[in-house]
């Protein structure tokens, strides 16, 4: 089957499985003394080789007339260092804690310099973990509270490590136990609090396991008055987390004779998601041929500027007599704006269409990550009839997002998805453009399967007995090559 304008290039990727993933390794800690006013302190970390990632981290006792310098790099080489969190201003009675980064730029002992500034002297120090197999820094968070220091992380790709830094400015005393939620942690520095000075806790959990969210930090000691901070580590090959239907932010249908038609939204679609439209029409060509060659759809214009793409139309095109088959397309955008809820979208057809309907459905994408096209595409025109089984085949058996879009000449305003998938959601009836008669009716349906498979379950939803257009597409979510914008040329969808 031939698809136009699906893809100026058919953007193919094999992501690596999650049992591909690779966690980084960790090479050495190089810590200073926590105990001593004296600046600067330098610490050596002697296995370092080209390209490995480092993470520093520094604590100072008490912000009062102190703060924290990054770190510099003093032998072997390194990139600039930079800042990943920093302590919050407030509250003022609490320790200074900063992490910050750097790679590696030649195989070699490397000496790292932390420094304070400020009139008043407090006590401080700090670490630098060296880690190698990483493709760099993910994700981060900070916080500052009252009790046992914990904060939440969300980690952007399977099998990254953490590395979590605390200090406690109440100074309690107590020995540490680590959360568990990701992966057993390696404790990296310990300063026991004497209830007088501050007291510090550094760790570093190899392996978090799949993305999402942990609470990282300790249990115990508890009634601590603290920051603390945590951030990821990527490792190689990892796999972002699962993409999250968020719901359905437009439904619509239209009987006004035109080349245009301005669905508004009923919902917010908020910047870095997908929405995924599923567009319905009357066959308008005096052509025969059934498939993707008969140019029904132009273009899908948003209120908030965003770039839209037709991935795939089809139709079912009957005879030469306008408007007795139906035509469906698949339009989707990665929002670089939010586009709000009573935005108008407008859609640009190739001929003054009828009977039109729309139904659109929201999805979230890794921060970071953006969409694209797997392998295998699938269509179908049925006559007089349900509409018909489809599959997907990606040749991948790793996390996939299947929709299925389906166009009918009917009036019918009900749907049952596949037991397999997930109906759009949005009323039937809305997603109708009903004339009360069938064959000057038609409708607008779409459902959604997210599934580890190489081959996607069959799609066979029940309908209505009509003629009907329907397409299947499998969708990744896809760590950006050589650059966001050149993804932006090949695919029409943007990235944050």
């Amino acid at each position: 089957m031939r698809f136009t304008r699906l893809l100026a290039v058919l953007w193919v990727v094999l992501l690596a499985s999650s049992a591909w993933a690779t966690a980084p390794t960790f090479v050495e800690e190089c810590e200073s003394v926590w105990n001593t006013t004296t600046t600067p302190k330098d610490v050596v970390c002697a296995n370092v080789q080209n390209g490995d990632v480092l993470v520093a981290f520094a604590v100072g006792a008490d912000p009062t007339g102190f703060v924290l310098s990054a770190p510099t790099t003093q032998a072997g080489t390194t990139s600039a260092w930079s800042a990943i969190q920093s302590s919050p201003s407030a509250p003022a009675s609490n320790t200074v804690v900063g992490i910050w980064t750097a790679s590696a730029t030649s195989t070699a002992s490397t000496t790292v310099r932390f420094a304070r500034t400020g009139a008043t002297p407090q006590l401080f120090g700090g670490n630098v973990l060296v880690f190698r197999g990483s493709e760099g820094i993910g994700n981060s968070s900070r916080t500052n509270a009252s009790g046992a220091p914990t904060l939440n992380i969300t980690t952007s790709l399977s099998d990254s490590a953490v590395v979590v830094i605390a200090g406690d400015w109440a100074a309690v005393a107590g020995a540490e136990t680590w959360r568990a939620n990701a992966g057993a942690a390696t404790p990296a520095s310990y300063l026991n609090g004497d209830g007088a000075t501050y007291a510090v806790h550094g760790a570093y959990h190899p392996t978090a396991g799949a993305a999402g969210a942990y609470a990282v930090g300790l249990t115990a000691p508890a009634g601590e008055t603290y920051n603390i901070m945590a951030v990821e580590v990527k490792g190689t090959g990892g796999v972002p987390a699962a993409w999250t239907r968020v719901g359905t932010f437009m439904v619509g249908n239209d009987a006004t004779a035109g080349t245009t038609y301005a669905p508004t939204t009923s919902a917010a679609l908020e910047v870095g998601n997908v929405g995924f439209c599923v567009i319905a029409k009357d066959e308008t060509g005096a052509g025969t041929t059934d498939g993707s060659g008969n140019a029904e759809y132009t273009s899908v214009v948003d209120a908030a500027g965003n770039t839209w793409i037709e991935l795939l139309e089809w139709c079912n095109m009957q005879t030469s007599t306008a408007a007795n088959g139906a035509c469906v397309a698949l339009y989707a955008t990665q929002a670089t704006t939010q586009l709000n809820s009573a935005a108008a979208v407008t859609i640009t057809f190739g001929a003054s269409t009828t009977r039109k309907a729309v139904t659109c459905d929201e999805w979230t994408v890794a921060p970071g990550y953006i969409l694209s096209v797997t392998a295998g595409t699938n269509a179908v025109a049925n006559d007089a009839a349900d509409p018909g089984s489809l599959t997907v085949t990606t040749g991948v058996a790793r996390d996939h997002l299947f929709i299925r879009a389906t166009a009918c000449e009917s009036n019918v305003t009900t749907y049952t998805a596949d037991t397999d998938y997930v109906a759009y959601g949005g009323s039937t009836t809305t997603s109708t453009s009903n004339s009360g008669t069938a064959a000057t009716s038609m409708g607008a349906r779409g459902e959604s399967r997210f599934a580890t498979e190489s081959t996607s379950a069959a799609s066979d939803p029940t309908y209505a007995t009509a003629d009907c257009a329907s397409i299947e597409m499998g969708f990744d979510m896809t760590a950006p090559v050589g650059g966001c914008a050149s993804l932006i040329a090949l695919m029409g969808i943007g990235c944050r």
